[in-house]
C-alpha cells in the first residue's frame, strides 16, 4: 500500500494532509491517526468534517471499495506537534507474489478467516 504524509505552512498553522491508497487489490483500507496535539480542520476527501481530533487518542476512518484510488485527508494544526499515521490494506488472500501461510489442522475456517492485512506507517512532525 502506499502512505504519504507532507506537512505545509498555513499562515501561522500547519496543513497536514494525508495520501494512501491500497497496492494490492485490497478490499478496503484502514487509516489510523494519533495527533500529539489537537487537530481541527478536518477534510475528508475535499469535504469538511466536524470535530476535533484529540491529542493522545487513535482515530481511524475505513473506506470500503477503494480500489487503487487515494484517499486524501487533510487536518490543520495550530502549534508544533507530530502525527502518526498507520494505514491498513484488507485484502482476500495472500498477495500476488506472496506464499500462503498453513493453516493448522485444528482450525476451522470462519467468515473472514481467509483476510490478510498489509500494514504500512509514517511519522511527521512540524
Amino acid at each position: 500500500p502506499r502512505l504519504d504524509v507532507t506537512v505545509t505552512e498555513n499562515g501561522a498553522a500547519r496543513r497536514i494532509d494525508i495520501r494512501a491508497a491500497n497496492g494490492n487489490a485490497g478490499r478496503y483500507m484502514r487509516i489510523y491517526v494519533k495527533p500529539s496535539v489537537d487537530l481541527t480542520g478536518l477534510r475528508l476527501m475535499d469535504r469538511p468534517v466536524e470535530g476535533t481530533l484529540a491529542a493522545g487518542a487513535w482515530s481511524q476512518v475505513i473506506f470500503h471499495a477503494s480500489n487503487d484510488e487515494d484517499v486524501h485527508l487533510s487536518l490543520q494544526a495550530n502549534r508544533p506537534g507530530q502525527l502518526e499515521v498507520r494505514m491498513a490494506e484488507v485484502l482476500r488472500g495472500a498477495p500476488a507474489g506472496a506464499g500462503a501461510i498453513p493453516v493448522p489442522q485444528h482450525v476451522v475456517p470462519y467468515r473472514r478467516s481467509g483476510d490478510r492485512m498489509i500494514v504500512t506507517r509514517k511519522t511527521a512532525g512540524w
